[in-house]
């Protein structure tokens, strides 16, 4: 028989010596797939051998589809094969090319039975060092999840080789980014195994089972489990030693993630865990463990239950002298956030403050990587609590807290206008605010984006313009403007917040004049804003009258008051220039009251609003659906005849010049005009008026005014059970109504001028008794004195 041509090798290729009469590695291959258990083993022994002497050879053999063969015989009968051709499989693997041979359902699938049915050490290793490289691969990874390579690895968590333990550990942190893997490594016992590892004499596995169980808290089926196998206990049990320093790190990270189930914070409680911690983050100097456990004591200080916990262990000095106090920013970060939880607790702020946490807050305000932090802990701090926000404005740093309004972080710029409100919301200390820079930085940020930004600062500026100064700043600064935008906001907490800080804002002249021009009528009405309408309309008194049909007691009727009919769904309400401009209607009432010579009227030209006095004379322009006769009748109001339709306003406003008495007003008329006919006085009417100016209008409250002038009114009908029958209110209801109603100013409302609340004025019963309109006495008294029809 002729010997086989032996091939050629390649240059610098070795073979090794075999122990069967040929030496060709092809021949070697062929017998892998005898049937003979020991020439398998020496086939796999030489392949080995040959694999082991560098790549080209390992090349040559992967050209003979060796790894198929191999991958067969990982589950052959007999354990000495089986470790061969896993040997032989391990020196292959490192090759590049074998990957993509390995990158296959089939091969994928025998890998993973094989770890999870071998509980041989040499076969796991080799499969669970197959699986990492597999994992490496987008593509691997993908296999792995699909065929349920994480139960496999989580079985294999229990073997004694340490190899295989890193190996399985390494590829099960790979998947367990992935939701399913965390899973599938909840469920099959992963967490169990993993602490189990714990108490390795190898700190690498120790480590890598504390990464494997961070991530499996990911899911609510490990917080539990970790609770269930006595995780909690164990985690806490390291941070105790201090020869495992390096890995507490590590168990911070999981109890981070644990404490997301509050039974777990309750347990760890139970066995006296939270007392230990404490004493751990006293104890330790390592400034990242400290900064975690900042954190951590934040996280868990969230909840109401846990805060109380904290309170009664004195959590308190801990986070003052061991955290905020080492100067260090991590730290600080974690434990200022912590201070601003425990500040929600009334006892835990009082002792807060008296441990000076201001002042350690105060510090970090001006410290970049820490002012996010601190200024959460200020706005929680100062809430309600006039010491904290005392030492505050007494430190000097104010102005650091309000530039922080400039930073582009919308949580921070939201928690310094929140101080900002605080520290305003203090009588005494409001004026200091004012004088800094807070109302021009607050008016910038009501151009931010972010609704929560919006809401805080509307309410920062609500309440510091309860300061006069501050509200100036704020008109001057076109604040009114920015306020109508708000109204038109989508966000209803923005709309909400923008309408109370216009009730503050609103009592101010020239912004309440900006705000009637520039259109917030309509934007108020459609949010039946009506307590804030009415106080930014105490500027337009001709507006406010066409809107809500009346008129208070305390109400002055200046130049040029008119009334251009109801108005039910306007924008704003039209001017009288524009009124007058428009063609006569009988269906629509125009009428002047014009004071001529008013010496009412300040140097800016507008009313002067602390005048008691009414003006001397009116005068009432009337179109010709109604006589003036009839308007003066139902009015009150002494009038003139109608003027000539063509008379312009500016005609109007210049017939008296200011200060010109009335005969030189009337001796002024040219002759081709007609004498003004006058109206004979009312004895009767003028001595009531009289009677009200010198004994109701002194009185100290609007209150005692109107229950002074209804016992008057009754008294001059007859005393009590009398009736008075009184118009409707503008087109409010039909007319016939029998009782008086009143618009008082609130008694425990705050705003300057407003609101005022619908009052129901006895006449009858008991001349003089004041009752809420919605209150049961009213609805009572009202009821019996309905309309008539």
């Amino acid at each position: 028989m002729p010997k086989p041509r032996q091939e050629d090798t390649m240059a610098g290729q070795i073979e090794p010596t075999f122990n069967w009469e040929t030496r060709i590695p092809h021949t070697v291959v062929l017998m892998l797939k005898s049937t003979e258990e020991d020439l398998i083993l020496k086939a796999c022994q030489s392949l080995y051998k040959f694999a082991h002497e560098g790549e080209l050879n390992q090349n040559l053999l992967i050209q003979y589809d060796i790894l198929v063969l191999l991958l067969d015989h990982l589950e052959h009968p007999n354990r000495n094969v089986r470790r061969m051709s896993a040997m032989t499989l391990s020196e292959l693997s490192a090759n590049n090319s074998v990957q993509s041979v390995l990158v296959s359902s089939e091969n994928v699938v025998r890998l993973v039975r094989v770890l999870r049915e071998d509980d041989d050490c040499v076969v796991d290793e080799v499969a669970s060092s197959a699986l990492l490289r597999l994992a490496s691969d987008a593509t691997g990874r993908a296999m792995l999840l699909g065929y349920e390579a994480v139960g496999s690895l989580v079985k294999r968590l229990t073997s004694k080789d340490p190899d295989v333990l890193k190996n399985c550990l390494d590829t099960l942190l790979v998947l367990l980014d992935f939701p399913q893997a965390v899973q599938t490594f909840v469920e099959s016992g992963g967490v169990s195994n993993a602490l189990g590892l714990l108490g390795s004499d190898y700190p690498v596995l120790q480590s890598l089972s504390l990464s494997a169980l961070r991530k499996a808290m990911r899911s609510e089926g490990g917080r539990i489990a970790i609770r269930d196998e006595g995780g909690l206990e164990k985690l806490i049990t390291l941070l105790e030693d201090p020869k495992l320093e390096d890995l507490h790190s590590s168990s911070l990270s999981v109890l981070d993630g644990a404490i997301l189930d509050i039974n777990n914070i309750h347990a760890i409680h139970e066995f006296g865990g939270l007392v230990n911690l404490l004493t751990f983050i006293q104890t330790t100097t390592v400034l990242d463990v400290l900064e975690q456990c900042g954190f951590l004591l934040a996280k868990m200080s969230e909840n109401a239950e846990v805060r109380e916990i904290f309170h009664e262990l004195s959590v308190e000095p801990v986070l003052v002298s061991s955290l905020l106090a080492t100067g260090h920013a991590g730290s600080q970060n974690g434990a200022a956030r912590a201070v601003g939880h425990m500040c929600h607790m009334l006892e835990a702020q009082e002792e807060l403050v008296r441990l000076d946490v201001v002042t350690i807050l105060l510090s970090m305000v001006s410290n970049p990587e820490a002012f996010q932090s601190a200024v959460m802990a200020l706005a929680a701090a100062t809430h309600n609590h006039q010491q904290a926000c005392r030492q505050v404005c007494g430190s000097g740093q104010l102005e650091q807290l309000v530039g922080r309004l400039g930073i582009h972080d919308d949580e921070t710029v939201s928690h310094t206008a929140t101080a900002l409100r605080n520290l305003s919301e203090q009588e005494t200390l409001r004026p200091v605010v004012a004088a800094s820079s807070a109302p021009e930085r607050l008016v910038a940020c009501l151009a931010a984006d972010s609704p929560a930004v919006l809401v805080s600062v509307c309410d920062a500026l609500g309440v510091l313009c309860l300061n006069l100064s501050a509200r100036r700043q704020v008109v001057q600064y076109d604040a009114a403007q920015l306020f109508m935008d708000l109204l038109e906001h989508e966000s209803g907490a923005v709309r909400d917040a923008c309408v109370r800080t216009l009730q503050v804002i609103g009592s101010d002249f020239s912004a309440a004049e900006q705000l009637c021009s520039g259109g917030a009528i309509g934007s108020l009405r459609r949010l039946r804003a009506t307590s804030t309408l009415k106080i930014i309309m105490e500027v337009n008194l001709s507006a406010l009258y066409s809107i809500f049909g009346r008129l208070g007691v305390r109400h002055k009727l200046y130049d040029l008051f008119f009334d251009c009919g109801r108005q039910e769904t306007c924008e704003a309400v039209p001017d009288l220039a524009t009124l007058m401009e428009q063609p006569l209607s009988h269906t629509r009432l125009v009428y002047l009251l014009h004071s001529g010579a008013c010496p009412y009227v300040s140097d800016e030209g507008r009313p002067a609003a602390d005048h008691a006095q009414p003006p001397h004379r009116q005068e009432e322009i009337a179109t010709d659906g109604q006589s003036a006769e009839q308007v003066a009748t139902e009015q009150g109001q002494l009038v003139t005849e109608r003027p000539p339709s063509d008379r312009t306003l500016e005609g109007v406003r210049q017939q008296h010049t200011e200060g010109e008495p009335a005969e030189a007003a009337k001796s002024s008329t040219s002759e081709g005009e007609p004498e003004q006919v006058r109206p004979l006085p009312d004895a009767r009417l003028a001595a009531y008026v009289e009677h009200a100016r010198l004994v109701v209008q002194p009185l100290a409250c609007d209150r005692a005014q109107s229950s002074a002038l209804a016992q008057f009114v009754a008294q001059r009908l007859g005393g009590a059970c009398g009736t008075l029958a009184c118009r409707a209110p503008y087109g409010a209801v039909a007319p016939g109504r029998h009782w008086n109603t009143v618009l008082l100013r609130g008694e425990r409302q705050m705003a300057l001028l407003g609101p005022y609340l619908d009052t129901v004025v006895d006449l009858m019963h008991e001349p003089g008794r004041l009752m809420p309109a919605d209150s049961a006495d009213a609805v009572e008294y009202t009821s019996g004195l309905g309309s008539r029809h």
